[in-house]
C-alpha cells in the first residue's frame, strides 16, 4: 500500500469519485455537489491537504487535514474508504486508515505540529473498539508506544455537541463543517506528550 498527498489530476479524479460515493457524513444526509467538492478539496490553498492510500494505483481510502491559520494545530477529518471493501470500525490487516494516520502524524510531527482535532459520533461501536484496544490511535504505530505500553498522545473531549445543535466554539464549528448533525458528536483534542516532542521540557530537571 502506498500513501501520498492528493495532488495530480488523476488522483483528484479518483478522490472525487470516492467523495461522491458518500451521501452521508456521520449518518447525516448531505448534499454533495461539484461546488461542495471544490470547496472541500481547496486545491491550491495553503491550509487543506488530502492524503490517499493506494493499492495497485487504485485509491481505497482518504483523510483530510486542515491546518489552523494562526497556530501549529490541525484538524483531521473526512475518513472515507472505497465502498464495500472495509468496515470503518474494523481495522483489519490492509485497512487504509492506520497507514494514512501513520503517514500524516509522522509528517506533521516532523514539521512541529503536535496537536490535532477530530470528531466522532457518540456510538457504542467506538466504545467497544476503545475497550478492546482496537481504536485507530491504538492500532497505528505513531499513536502507540510499544516499549512504554502507552499512547503517544493525550486525548481529551473538549465538547459534546448535542444533535440538532451547533458547536459552542468557532474552531469546533469549522471542524463540523458549520453544520448541524442528526446525532451527538464529541470533539476530541489530541496532543503529543512532551517526551515525544523536539522541544525541551523546561518543567523537568535535565
Amino acid at each position: 500500500m502506498i500513501v501520498r498527498q492528493i495532488l495530480s489530476d488523476s488522483d483528484i479524479e479518483q478522490t472525487k469519485e470516492l467523495y461522491f460515493s458518500y451521501s452521508k457524513f456521520m449518518r447525516t444526509v448531505v448534499h454533495t455537489t461539484e461546488d461542495t467538492f471544490v470547496t472541500w478539496l481547496d486545491r491550491g490553498g495553503k491550509y487543506v491537504e488530502i492524503y490517499g492510500a493506494f493499492l495497485d494505483d487504485e485509491l481505497i481510502g482518504i483523510m483530510r487535514c486542515r491546518k489552523w491559520e494562526s497556530l501549529p494545530i490541525y484538524n483531521m477529518s473526512s475518513l472515507f474508504t472505497k465502498r464495500g471493501m472495509f468496515s470503518v470500525y474494523n481495522y483489519i490487516e490492509g485497512h487504509p486508515f492506520p497507514h494514512l494516520q501513520d503517514y500524516i502524524l509522522e509528517k506533521y510531527e516532523a514539521n512541529g505540529y503536535y496537536t490535532w482535532y477530530y470528531h466522532r459520533q457518540i456510538r457504542p461501536a467506538y466504545y467497544r473498539l476503545t475497550r478492546k484496544n482496537k481504536d485507530l490511535l491504538r492500532i497505528c504505530n505513531m499513536g502507540w508506544d510499544d516499549q512504554k505500553s502507552q499512547y503517544r498522545y493525550d486525548r481529551v473531549v473538549e465538547e459534546i455537541v448535542k444533535k440538532g445543535s451547533e458547536a459552542e466554539h468557532p474552531n469546533h464549528r469549522a471542524l463540523l463543517r458549520n453544520e448541524v448533525w442528526d446525532n451527538d458528536i464529541m470533539v476530541v483534542k489530541c496532543s503529543l506528550k512532551q517526551e515525544y516532542r523536539k522541544t525541551l521540557d523546561i518543567f523537568v530537571s535535565h
